[in-house]
Order: C-alpha cells, then sequence, then structure tokens
C-alpha cells in the first residue's frame, strides 16, 4: 500500500473515532438538559448525536470501501508483476521440448487402455 492511501485510511478512522467522542459528548448534554427539564435543548442535542453517529457510519463505510480498493490494486500491481515475470521465464524456456516428453510417458499408457 501507498503511504498517500495508508494516511487517507489512518486520517478516516481518526475523523470516525472524533465523531464517536462528539456523539458521546451530545448524549451527556441530553442527560444534562433532561435534568434541568429543558426539553427543547434536549431535542437539539438529540439531533446532533443522530447527525454524529451517522457521519460516524459513513466514514466508516468509506474507509472500508478505499481499504477495499486499496487492496484490488495492489493485487491487480502483484498480479502484473507475476505476468511479466512468467512471461519472461516462458520466453527463456523451450517448451516443446518438455511437452514431447510428456507426450511420450503418455504414449505406452494410452495405447495399453485401448487394448483393455
Amino acid at each position: 500500500m501507498a503511504g498517500h492511501e495508508a494516511r487517507t485510511l489512518i486520517t478516516m478512522n481518526w475523523i470516525t473515532k472524533k465523531c464517536e467522542k462528539e456523539e458521546k459528548s451530545e448524549k451527556l448534554k441530553i442527560k444534562k438538559a433532561m435534568k434541568k427539564g429543558n426539553i427543547d435543548g434536549a431535542q437539539i442535542y438529540v439531533e446532533n448525536a443522530i447527525h454524529k453517529q451517522t457521519e460516524q457510519m459513513n466514514y466508516l463505510c468509506l474507509a472500508t470501501r478505499l481499504d477495499t480498493i486499496v487492496t484490488r490494486l495492489d493485487n491487480q500491481a502483484n498480479m502484473t508483476t507475476i505476468k511479466k515475470s512468467m512471461g519472461s521465464i516462458l520466453s527463456l524456456s523451450n517448451l516443446p521440448c518438455p511437452l514431447g516428453v510428456c507426450r511420450r510417458y503418455r504414449r505406452p499408457w494410452t495405447s495399453s487402455r485401448s487394448n483393455l
């Protein structure tokens, strides 16, 4: 994983934790407002807490998607490297020779089976 993607994921996780803390803070404000009998203030704090919880979930989903995309791109880069390596190996080797050996090895076995 490149450094930029890692920093982005760390930032997303940090923002998620920050939203969680702010949500807890809003919940405490709700309790205080309810104890004081301030129903209108408590409703505002409830809306803020719900907003922060939704924001937290959105950042988590976004971080998960980003992580999935980064993983797929890493896998694709690795497969491209493997394909290039296999191509260079196959170009250096002589494929007809091993295939001929396999065919010669299989001939006695296939002819004996046909006699059965």
